[in-house]
C-alpha cells in the first residue's frame, strides 16, 4: 500500500487526494441544539473545554456526511452501543475516510470530463478553435485526475481478501472492518476492481455477504450490520442505498454474472449454507454475533432467496435475483408502511 496521500488538498501536479469530512463548529448545531449539547454535557465522564468542543466539531461532521449517525464513525464501530449518548461521544468521522464519498468524489471528474467533451463538441461546430483547446484540455485534466482518483481508491479501501470496500481509519492506519452499504457506491459509479470485470467467482464473492443478508432478514437491506440504537445502522434501512445496490449490481458485466441462482445454491446444499460463500471477514463479524431482526427470529437457510422470496426460477442469474429481491423487498416495505401509517391515521 503507498503512503496515505494528502486530506486535505491536492498537490501543485494535480494528483488526487482522499478527503474525509471535517465541518469546524465547535458549538451545538442550531438544528439539533438540544441533542448536541446533551450528547456533550449529560453523558459522562465530564469533558473539559477542549474534548468538549473537539466532540462538536465531529458531531457536525458526522450530520455533514448525511449518515447522522452510525456506529461506522466511531472508535470502536463493531460494540453494539446500547446507550446512545456514549456511542455518540466516541465519534472519529475525522480520522475517518469514507469510501461512498471519495468514490462519489472520483466520479465526479469523469462526469465533468464528459461534459468538457460535449462542449468541445459545441465549439467545434461553431469553429471556436480557442473555446475548443480549452475545453479538450480540462476534459484531458478531470479524466487524468479521475483515474488517478481510481487508482488511489482501489490501493486504499478495496480489500482482494475479503472482496469488499472500506473505509480507511487514520487513527488505526488500516482499513475499517466495518461493513456498511457504502461499500456498494464504487459499484454504483463504475469503479470496480479488475477482478469483478472478468472473473464470475469473483464478482460472486464481493456480492455475497449481500445475498446472505436477503436471506437471513426480511424487509430492506440495513444500512449496516450493526445494532447501535443510530439511524444509519441495524436495523434501519433508507431507500437511497437500496437504489444503489440495484444499480451497482446492474453495472456488473454480464459475462461475470451468467450463473444462475439455482446453481450457485446447490453449490452449498447439505449441510452447507450460504454464509459459507461469503469470504472470510468481509462483513466484519461471525455469523454468530449478527444481530437478531426485531420480531422475527432468524431465519436464513441454505436455499436463500429462491426459497425465501421466490425471485429467482431455475433460470434466473444471481445477479438478477439479487437485485430483484433488493427492489420487491424495498416496494414492500414501503407500501406495507404507508397502508399501517394510513390505518392508524383513521383511529
Amino acid at each position: 500500500m503507498r503512503p496515505l496521500p494528502s486530506l486535505s488538498r491536492g498537490s501543485a501536479d494535480g494528483s488526487p487526494f482522499f478527503i474525509s469530512v471535517v465541518f469546524l463548529n465547535t458549538g451545538p448545531r442550531p438544528e439539533g441544539y438540544v441533542e448536541d449539547y446533551e450528547t456533550v454535557n449529560l453523558a459522562q465522564p465530564a469533558l473539559n473545554e477542549t474534548e468538549a468542543e473537539d466532540l462538536y466539531v465531529q458531531l457536525a461532521s458526522g450530520a455533514e456526511s448525511g449518515w447522522d449517525y452510525t456506529a461506522r464513525w466511531m472508535k470502536a464501530p463493531l460494540a453494539n452501543i446500547s446507550d446512545p449518548l456514549q456511542g455518540l461521544r466516541s465519534l472519529n468521522i475525522r480520522s475517518i475516510i469514507p469510501v461512498d464519498l471519495n468514490a462519489i468524489l472520483t466520479s465526479n471528474h469523469y462526469r465533468l470530463a464528459d461534459l468538457y467533451d460535449q462542449y468541445s463538441l459545441s465549439s467545434s461546430t461553431s469553429g471556436n478553435s480557442s473555446s475548443l483547446s480549452n475545453a479538450t484540455a480540462r476534459a484531458d485534466l478531470h479524466r487524468m485526475q479521475g483515474d488517478k482518483g481510481k487508482e488511489a481508491l482501489l490501493d486504499l479501501m478495496w480489500d482482494s481478501e475479503k472482496y469488499s470496500f472500506y473505509d480507511f481509519n487514520m487513527t488505526s492506519n488500516a482499513r475499517s472492518d466495518f461493513w456498511a452499504l457504502s461499500a456498494f457506491f464504487p459499484y454504483w459509479l463504475d469503479i470496480f476492481p479488475p477482478e469483478l470485470e472478468t472473473d464470475p467467482e469473483a464478482a460472486q464473492k464481493a456480492f455475497a455477504g449481500l445475498d446472505y443478508i436477503l436471506a437471513k432478514y426480511d424487509g430492506a437491506v440495513p444500512a449496516s450490520l450493526t445494532a447501535s440504537t443510530l439511524n444509519w445502522d441495524f436495523p434501519n434501512a433508507w431507500p437511497p442505498l437500496q437504489y444503489i445496490l440495484a444499480e451497482g449490481l446492474d453495472k456488473l458485466n454480464a459475462n461475470v454474472t451468467n450463473q444462475t441462482y439455482a446453481s450457485l445454491v446447490s453449490s452449498v446444499a447439505g449441510n452447507g449454507s450460504l454464509w459459507d460463500l461469503i469470504p472470510t471477514g468481509q462483513l466484519g463479524m461471525n455469523e454468530t454475533d449478527l444481530p437478531e431482526q426485531p420480531g422475527q427470529a432468524a431465519n436464513a437457510t441454505s436455499a436463500g432467496i429462491q426459497a425465501h422470496d421466490a425471485y429467482a426460477d431455475e433460470s434466473t442469474t444471481w445477479r438478477d435475483a439479487i437485485q430483484h429481491a433488493i427492489v420487491q423487498r424495498y416496494t414492500e416495505a414501503a407500501f406495507c408502511s404507508w397502508c399501517v401509517g394510513s390505518l392508524s391515521s383513521l383511529g
